[in-house]
């Protein structure tokens, strides 16, 4: 798809859609942050069965592990499976929790997805790659997020 584009690869919206829910389904499975944590400025309640619960005093913090909800069976539908532009939720928004969720959420949402997307396009218009080294070293982690990924060139 990206040879048959040639310079339409960095332009075309529906390319750019495709890359774009893949590049949300691989965060879904990695997120940069698999869990949240959150000051309380006041008392707080949240859902939990059903019913709603006083949770956190005002003052207080909580701790959200939204890599939990993104697997969540009941939420998303076969939520082992690697599904590039699936629906979850009952939300659009459901789809970028990773990003963490309403007023709260990353600023920078919008632009970090078109930098992800642009930077997927980039590697695919690369020549072949292949990994490069013994399978334990090819990938490095800092926390979730890799921070060297062996390649080579063919």
């Amino acid at each position: 798809q990206v040879h048959d584009l040639g310079t339409k690869v960095w332009s075309d919206p529906l390319f750019r859609k495709q890359v774009r829910d893949h590049v949300l389904e691989l965060m879904r499975f990695r997120p940069v942050f698999p869990l949240l944590a959150r000051d309380v400025p006041r008392d707080t309640s949240f859902e939990a069965g059903g019913r709603w619960r006083p949770q956190c005093p005002a003052g207080g913090s909580v701790t959200v592990l939204s890599i939990g909800a993104m697997f969540d069976a009941q939420a998303v539908t076969e939520s082992g499976s690697y599904e590039p532009g699936r629906m979850w939720g009952a939300h659009e928004e459901s789809r970028y929790l990773m990003f963490g969720y309403g007023d709260r959420r990353c600023p920078g949402r919008e632009q970090a997805l078109e930098m992800l997307t642009s930077a997927l396009i980039g590697l695919l218009t690369l020549p072949t790659l292949t990994w490069s080294g013994p399978r334990a070293s090819r990938l490095r982690y800092d926390g979730p997020m890799i921070s060297k990924m062996s390649l080579r060139w063919r």
